[in-house]
Parts: structure tokens; sequence; C-alpha cells
């Protein structure tokens, strides 16, 4: 048995530098990671520090999608997602997630990202 005959051969190899779209989305989807990571040990009774989301004084859950440090503006003028509860914020998340690895935030992550950039810029 020939080796083109068990595997499916390509004549491609990795590129020396990671285009910029797809590390800002895997930069986003592993940030998604560690809240949903935050999530299940805050249901296990654990106090833990950095979660995105809160809670008001009527109940209701809000979520904001954060690139770094920054706050993203999903829509003009809306920073957070309204989720009824903990798991819905779990759901939200896994969404962002999946709309992201699609790339739907990356015009948003391309110009987070250069506001981001010209700060440290002199």
């Amino acid at each position: 048995m020939k080796i083109e005959q068990s595997l499916k051969l390509v004549s491609v190899t990795k590129p020396n530098q990671q285009n910029p779209v797809v590390h800002r989305r895997e930069r986003l989807i592993t940030s998604i990671n560690k809240q949903l990571d935050l999530i299940d040990r805050y249901r296990c009774g654990e106090k833990v520090r950095g979660l995105w989301w809160w809670i008001d004084e009527s109940g209701t859950v809000f979520l904001p999608i954060k690139y770094g440090k920054t706050v993203l503006e999903l829509s003009k003028g809306k920073f957070s997602i309204e989720c009824s509860s903990i798991e819905d914020v779990e759901d939200n998340l896994e969404k962002v997630k999946d709309m992201s690895r699609r790339g739907f935030f990356d015009e948003i992550l391309k110009t987070t990202s250069e506001t981001l950039r010209s700060k440290f810029k002199k």
C-alpha cells in the first residue's frame, strides 16, 4: 500500500506568520473559554475573580464581551448582552464563540486592536 492511497497528502506548508485576523479570533475565543471555565467554578461554589458578567438590582444578568481589558461595542452604543440567568450567560458565550469562529466580530476586533495599538505609539 502506498502512502498516497492511505493518506490525503497536500502541498501546503505552515506559514511563517499567523494571519492577524485569525490571531484576534483565537484570542477572543480563548478569553471566552476562560469565562466558561470560571462559570463552572462559580457554580461549584468557588470564589472566582475576573468574571465578565454582573447582576443588577432587578436580577437581570448583563454580559459584556471583552477583548483584553476593552469592552467591545457589539452594536452602535450597545456594549452588553442581556441574559436571564447564569445558564443563559453560558449559552450566549457559546453563541459568541461560534460567531467569532465564523468571522462576525472581525471588523470590531480589527478596530479595537488598532485603537489599542495606537495608544502605545509615540
